[in-house]
């Protein structure tokens, strides 16, 4: 890709307008590539040689990092279905519509939902891999394949929260437009 957009701006045949403007329309999806590919970096392991002079940020042994896979992936579920939770806090707020109260019950109760079945798979694993518990390879795959997917539905949840939360102001109470008297606040004054 950085070719094409060093090939676009020395091309001589083509009006400079048009290079730059060819330029800028690229622009954002190498800036967004060279991004990308910087995070990916920090987070693939990579294997190191006798040369090398700097190790990655996030670069861990695979061999030694492996037995703390598992409980990582629990605290990070224990720590989503607790930000699900909060938004689960808003069941009984009013809004605009009912339309927008069904939504935001359905988007709190995926993003609560969808860690807990990614829990059941690694619980699965674990239990798989530490203890010798016989859990059918279809069980395990199956619920895999339900995380996976209910992973995207996670994506979609926490957008329509995002954007609800947003189309909500649209609609505020009348008390949000008070003004408040901060000197009243203040015990000393």
């Amino acid at each position: 890709m950085a070719l094409w957009y060093w090939t676009v701006m020395n091309d001589q045949h083509k009006p400079r307008l048009q290079r730059v403007v060819s330029s800028i329309a690229f622009s954002p999806v190498l800036a967004l590539v060279v991004i990308l590919s910087h995070i990916m970096d920090m987070f693939l392991p990579t294997d190191l040689d006798s040369i090398s002079m700097r190790v990655p940020s996030f670069w861990a042994n695979p061999k030694e990092a492996v037995h703390l896979m598992i409980p990582h992936a629990l605290i990070s579920g224990i720590i989503f279905i607790g930000f699900g939770s909060i938004h689960c806090l808003g069941w009984h707020f009013q809004f605009p519509s009912h339309a927008e109260l069904i939504l935001w019950r359905v988007g709190s109760a995926t993003i609560v939902g969808v860690p807990f079945i990614g829990l059941l798979v690694v619980t699965s694993a674990f239990l798989t891999n530490r203890y010798r518990v016989h859990v059918s390879v279809k069980v395990i795959y199956g619920l895999s394949l339900i995380s996976f997917v209910a992973s995207f539905f996670y994506m979609i949840a926490r957008m329509i929260l995002l954007l609800e939360a947003l189309v909500a102001l649209r609609a505020l109470q009348e008390g949000a437009y008070g003004v408040v008297k901060w000197s009243m606040l203040i015990p000393h004054i």
